[in-house]
């Protein structure tokens, strides 16, 4: 993962894993703070019927997007862990605006 991580732009400086199950992906101490906003955001939405179920969007520099479900079941971790197995890059939008335009 050191490698992978040895283009990340300036603003990323501090890239902390978010690991989700088997897979993880860098994020900024930014994202990292925004995490819980977002996860309260998604269990609301869920909650008033707006989306199926909770979830948050991300995209990374790899080209991998898709939705991180809000769970206990599936908990979030965030470490300096630098050794994942399924790391999928590097977040670089997390929350609606990864979200897919319709």
């Amino acid at each position: 993962m050191r490698e992978a991580l040895e283009h990340v732009p300036a603003q990323y400086e501090r890239v902390r894993v978010l690991t989700i199950q088997s897979v993880a992906m860098g994020v900024s101490a930014e994202q990292e703070a925004q995490w819980p906003r977002l996860a309260a955001d998604a269990m609301l939405a869920a909650e008033k019927d707006r989306e199926p179920v909770p979830a948050v969007w991300f995209r990374t520099d790899e080209g991998a997007r898709g939705l991180i479900p809000v769970s206990e079941l599936t908990p979030v971790t965030f470490t300096d862990d630098e050794e994942q197995a399924r790391f999928i890059g590097t977040v670089t939008a997390l929350g609606p605006d990864a979200a897919p335009s319709t």
